[in-house]
């Protein structure tokens, strides 16, 4: 089956998208939610030493893994974000080399965020393409 790099109808490939202004809201609103209800579970019913960085990782890493399985490009400021609060968090617990792994990962993030950010701009050129085409025909 030859498969449409865009996606869209009778394609199995699923396109790089924006997140859009409600879901960007949406997720932003339960990203606060879980990071505040997480903090106060993280609080009373574990020796967590930093419920609230606990909370605000484990926030961002679902919120960041929602925009993965839907392909939207800002899941990968999401995982930078986690990453950055990672790094010093494993650093501050003695985790040293979890810390070092943390750092790779946002490599592998920025590695991510560049090739959807050349998807997504590939699969506008060819549509920008075919309208100027038409309006010239």
């Amino acid at each position: 089956m030859d498969l449409d790099p865009r996606g869209g109808p009778g394609s199995d490939t699923l396109p790089v998208r924006r997140t859009t202004r409600a879901e960007g809201a949406w997720l932003l609103a339960a990203g606060v939610v879980g990071t505040l209800g997480l903090t106060l579970l993280l609080d009373r019913a574990t020796d967590s030493t930093v419920p609230f960085w606990d909370a605000l990782t484990t926030a961002l890493s679902l919120m960041a893994t929602y925009g993965q399985c839907r392909k939207r490009l800002e899941s990968w400021w999401l995982w930078i974000a986690a990453d950055v609060v990672y790094v010093p968090l494993y650093a501050h617990k003695g985790l040293y080399l979890t810390s070092l792994l943390y750092v790779g990962f946002m490599a592998l993030c920025a590695t991510g965020l560049r090739g959807w950010s050349r998807d997504l701009a590939g699969a506008r050129r060819p549509a920008a393409e075919t309208e100027t085409a038409e309006a010239t025909a």
